[in-house]
């Protein structure tokens, strides 16, 4: 299964797309500031569905955060940027995160736990079979 996040109809006009387009100095004469900055999320919370499935990016660098949400300039202005604007908590956790990607996080859970019960079936299966020879 690829891994996918709700994305609200509102974002291009949320309050907080704004301020980041502020903060990060978004500019450009071919789209719309607020575009670029709703792809920016997007990559974010895409990589995030991937890499750090529970929206916790406390450990994770401020390069690779930039480079999950193309940003090319200074990493740590960017970071800086989406704890300002409310798009990661202080705890460099995506806000809301549960909210968005609720249904891939019940699905990873529900696939690590099938997982584990297959394992665990397959071992005693083995286990029985080593003690029968």
């Amino acid at each position: 299964m690829l891994p996918w996040v709700q994305v609200y109809t509102n974002i291009c006009e949320h309050p907080k797309t704004s301020n980041l387009v502020d903060a990060l100095g978004i500019t450009s004469k071919d789209a719309e500031p607020e575009m670029i900055a709703v792809g920016m999320l997007i990559g974010l919370w895409t990589w995030a569905a991937k890499n750090a499935y529970d929206g916790d990016l406390s450990g994770v660098s401020c390069r690779v955060i930039a480079r999950a949400c193309g940003w090319k300039k200074s990493p740590e202005k960017l970071v800086d940027a989406l704890k300002s604007c409310g798009w990661l908590d202080a705890d460099m956790k995506i806000h809301d995160w549960e909210e968005y990607a609720e249904l891939y996080i019940n699905r990873v859970d529900y696939q690590k736990e099938q997982n584990r019960k297959r394992v665990k079936e397959c071992r005693e299966r083995k286990k029985a079979e080593a003690s029968v020879n």
